[in-house]
């Protein structure tokens, strides 16, 4: 069965603007792709929704360049998690206001659920690296099909 964004993701509108939210059970999907083992195609299913909502609406689509921007920064962390794991885990954790920045400062509905997609991943990696390696791959694949959706 498809996953709808719905399914990880609330709406409400405020004076005709669009508010976005992540939902307990997007939370609950999201924490147990990446504590648990063998979630691949739970993983790929919420990668593949969140990917596509991201790149809807073009005023409220969140660009390719935004996503990368922090990417890098997991790319970096993901190379010196294998030397030294509690430093990457600190650097993890301090993507989370850089995130909170970025959403703010671009004022878009859906830089606000990639904010909390990625906070909600980056707490529950616990400092795990199998949880870390699970939230790389995570991150990857919503970029990867934001990018497939036409994301910008």
């Amino acid at each position: 069965m498809a996953m709808h964004w719905r399914d990880i993701v609330s709406e409400d509108r405020q004076r005709g603007r669009k508010n976005y939210s992540l939902n307990r059970k997007g939370a609950e999907l999201i924490s147990n792709v990446i504590k648990q083992k063998d979630q691949t195609d739970k993983l790929v299913d919420i990668a593949e929704t969140l990917g596509r909502f991201l790149a809807e609406g073009y005023n409220e689509a969140i660009t390719t360049s935004q996503i990368r921007n922090v990417f890098g920064e997991v790319r970096k962390t993901e190379m010196e998690w294998k030397r030294d794991s509690e430093a990457s885990w600190v650097r993890l954790q301090l993507l989370r206001p850089k995130l909170a920045y970025t959403a703010k400062k671009d004022n878009k509905a859906r830089a606000i659920i990639f904010r909390d997609v990625l906070s909600t991943a980056i707490l529950n990696v616990e400092g795990k690296t199998e949880n870390f390696q699970r939230f790389v791959n995570l991150f990857e694949a919503i970029l990867a099909y934001h990018r497939a959706s036409g994301g910008r």
